[in-house]
């Protein structure tokens, strides 16, 4: 599309983004081009390298002295000398390369909270007029963040660098120590001496920022008008507010949250038979996501590994025998489901045949111990121990952790000892289950192991465990009873063998155990911690964890770090059911619209999506 003709300046900026989005953008960019005016390159009085002569002038070196005034001294010698005395005589001036005032131009963003939302629009705006600005006058030009005085400046604004600028929220105002901090670093930058401060009406008061330029946004609280106001100051220029015009709410609501048109999934429609009914639980690998659907089956949906791969069909699976199913895992590539049935536990392959451990009955073995059947609804998991292909850990309808042992014993059949199972109250078993934690918070494979966090046995002290062949404990980050705990993945920040966990106190403060050691952060009243991941890609300039956070409308999902804040995505309705996933980076949620969504953090967008969902 091409832009109108008095877009046309700003057409390398604008063209990367949707139609309909460039020229709502556009026009404000032109506003505050128009506002802000050319940068001004001042002339400086250097000693520059010599580049031939600029004119004639009465002072230099003889050197310099004109042909015809060397002339008069051969002729009129008295004339030459009064001359000399006089100050009269001419001399060419010597012109020399000189810089130019300004040649390099930054831009530094206030990412807090009183810039969420329209200001952030304002913002994306003032950087294409700032480094159009540059580029019109021959200068360098750069932008970053006031809250981040370590980042690396980034040079432009194209389509990766807009989405870090939309990232880039945190918790934190601007204080005068990250503007002093900047000021610091900007010493060591050639030839800087053109730097706007972009952000909120406080950053006027701070003393750092009296001596540099600034555009201050607000918000203008009249629900009748869709509109921003600005205040413009230049380093040798008095201030001037205007009134800005925001596109409207549905190109706002897109340059905020996808201004590029990212691939997504395409929606996948589901009868109603087809709806899950609980909770969600991602598998170990992160390939299936598993619900409870309108009986007692159990509905496994696929997770595609990009937006673009497509999306398979959900199936459905029962119990052979009509039970209604306790927890559910992948073992290997079969489904396994696992019901209490007494002081015995079965476990049935729900896909293809499995074999390790075997189908069948185990034994719950200690006092009073049986594998409790769910009475809540909720639907648990399993896993299998990958250093031990006769082991897997299940949870019960109480949330007690059992281990769970495939032992083979050898009976006399005939005159002959056989490998088989053994008998146990008119019952076939294959080995033993073992309870071994109660109040199981959380639960998550780490490399080759299992970590939870629950009450281990027969203590039932709170611990954070670890088990393999072996078993180990660490102790909470604070004593008292959790309110809550989760796993995720942590990359380069896993700790050995509990990954990257997070421990709740209470509802507001948690506890982040990584490898960079322990870290507190404190949720906002009414948010709601459903998971913990790390801040990857362009959304930091540094490793960080981070709280998966639910807003207190219900519809927010954010990243809370200790210092930093990125919301993930908004949902049009109330989220019902939603969940993160301990071994890949993604979150799957249900809502009141009947909609279910599995979305990655790393994609920044939804790798599958199905709709039409009978919402009860």
């Amino acid at each position: 599309m091409k832009l109108p003709r008095t877009l046309a300046p700003w057409s390398t900026y604008l063209t990367q983004f949707p139609d309909e989005v460039s020229i709502a953008l556009g026009s404000m960019v032109r506003a505050i081009a128009l506002a802000i005016g050319p940068m001004h390159l001042s002339r400086r009085a250097g000693s520059g390298e010599p580049d031939g002569f600029s004119g004639i002038g009465r002072r230099g070196s003889y050197e310099r002295l004109l042909v015809s005034e060397w002339a008069i001294a051969d002729e009129i010698e008295e004339e030459f000398l009064r001359r000399a005395v006089s100050g009269e005589h001419l001399f060419l001036d010597r012109a020399r390369r000189e810089p130019t005032g300004s040649r390099a131009a930054l831009a530094l963003l206030d990412a807090g909270p009183s810039q969420i939302g329209a200001p952030r629009i304002a913002h994306i705006a003032a950087v294409i007029a700032l480094a159009w600005r540059a580029e019109a006058a021959g200068a360098r030009f750069g932008w970053a963040i006031l809250q981040r005085p370590t980042m690396a400046l980034m040079p432009g604004i194209a389509s990766a660098e807009v989405i870090t600028l939309l990232d880039a929220r945190c918790a934190n105002e601007v204080r005068n120590q990250d503007i002093e901090a900047w000021r610091e670093r900007s010493i060591g930058l050639q030839d800087l001496d053109d730097v706007w401060l972009v952000g909120a009406a406080r950053l006027a008061s701070l003393p750092e920022a009296r001596e540099l330029s600034w555009l201050l946004a607000r918000d203008l609280y009249d629900p009748a008008a869709r509109r921003l106001g600005l205040s413009i100051r230049g380093h040798k220029s008095a201030a001037k507010d205007m009134v800005l015009d925001l596109p409207e709410d549905r190109i706002s609501a897109r340059l905020l949250r996808d201004p590029f048109e990212s691939i997504t999934a395409e929606p996948r429609l589901l009868k109603p038979a087809q709806a899950p009914r609980s909770n969600l639980v991602f598998d170990a690998g992160g390939t299936k996501l598993f619900a409870r659907g309108a009986l007692k089956e159990i509905i496994a949906f696929p997770i595609p590994n990009s937006p673009s791969a497509g999306t398979g069909k959900p199936k459905h699976y029962l119990s052979r025998k009509g039970r209604y199913i306790d927890s559910v895992g992948r073992l290997g590539r079969a489904i396994a489901g696992i019901t209490g049935w007494g002081r015995l536990i079965e476990i049935e392959y729900l896909r293809k045949p499995g074999h390790f451990p075997p189908a069948g009955y185990y034994a719950c073995l200690g006092e009073q111990t049986s594998f409790a059947t769910v009475s809540d609804g909720r639907l648990r998991p399993c896993f299998a121990l990958s250093t031990e292909e006769t082991q897997l850990l299940a949870i019960d309808g109480t949330d007690s952790l059992f281990r769970v042992r495939a032992e083979h014993q050898a009976s006399r059949v005939g005159g002959k000892y056989e490998v088989g199972p053994a008998r146990v109250d008119d019952q076939y078993v294959w080995g033993a289950a073992y309870k071994i934690a109660s109040d199981v918070l959380a639960i998550a494979p780490v490399g080759s192991r299992i970590a939870y966090v629950g009450r281990r046995l027969p203590d039932r002290e709170w611990s954070i465990g670890s088990i393999a062949l072996d078993a180990s404990h660490f102790e909470l980050p604070f004593s008292g009873d959790p309110v809550g705990a989760f796993f995720g993945l942590g990359g380069s920040l896993a700790m050995g063998q509990l990954g990257l966990v997070a421990i709740g106190q209470d509802a507001q403060h948690w506890w982040i155990l990584s490898a960079n050691g322990t870290s507190a952060i404190e949720l906002p009243n009414g948010w709601e911690a459903i998971g913990v991941t790390r801040f990857s890609g362009e959304r930091t300039f540094r490793r960080a964890p981070a709280l998966v956070a639910l807003g207190q409308d219900g519809r927010t999902v954010s990243l809370v770090g200790k210092d930093s804040w990125e919301t993930a995505f908004r949902t049009r309705a109330p989220i019902r059911h939603i969940t993160v996933s301990g071994t890949v980076p993604c979150i799957a949620y249900s809502t009141a619209e009947a909609e279910l969504v599995v979305y990655s953090i790393t994609h920044r967008a939804a790798l599958c999506r199905f709709t039409g969902v009978d919402a009860l």
